[in-house]
């Protein structure tokens, strides 16, 4: 079964944010493959892009490649904050208490 990795890493002496990546497979052998070059060809007008030139990776292969990029730090866009995230639940619980024994609560002690 092939085995699809890549390894990013934050370049060595380096200010200006930039990381090295390295996608390889490996199979069942135990023996890698990385790639022997990378060329870009411009596409004419309404060609599709060729079969060739995609990487195809399955849902653990992905993940790792998430998983991997989190541990650099990186995180979505739209990702809210976690102090964002914390407020709103915080805001939530306050509510749902203020339900619970503002209403029912009060309610059955004057019944």
């Amino acid at each position: 079964m092939r085995k699809f990795r890549t390894i990013i890493e934050k370049m060595p002496i380096s200010f200006s944010g930039e990381y090295e990546l390295l996608s390889f497979y490996q199979d069942d052998y135990n023996n890698y493959y990385v790639p022997k070059e990378l060329t870009f060809k411009m596409l004419d007008s309404g060609m599709s892009v060729p079969e060739s030139s995609k990487i195809r990776l399955n849902t653990t292969e992905v993940q790792e490649l998430m998983d991997r990029l989190w541990g650099l730090g990186f995180r979505p866009s739209d990702m809210k904050a976690p102090e964002e995230t914390l407020s709103a639940t915080q805001n939530h619980l306050k509510d749902m208490r203020t339900i619970v024994f503002e209403h029912f609560l009060k309610g059955k002690k004057d019944a």
